[in-house]
């Protein structure tokens, strides 16, 4: 009978995967085009931006909900 017993282990010894898998990239990415935004004498300079800034979010986060909730997949 031997001193063990249980099989020893064995290891996988190959070398790992390569990433990807060859699965295509997605695009992620929100093309909006050139903005271009002129305040008016008497404008806040400050506030047009943040309002701008809000009005690219608001953009970016209804792009993800309709990525998120079509019936492809988000590989």
């Amino acid at each position: 009978m031997p001193a063990w017993p249980w099989e020893p282990i064995q290891f996988d010894t190959r070398p790992p995967l390569a990433a990807g898998g060859g699965q295509q990239s997605v695009d992620n990415s929100v093309n909006i085009g050139d903005i271009y935004v002129q305040s008016t004498p008497g404008m806040d300079e400050r506030q047009l931006a943040q309002y701008v800034q809000r009005a690219l979010a608001k953009a970016q986060r209804e792009h993800d909900a309709r990525r998120r909730s079509s019936m492809r997949g988000l590989e």
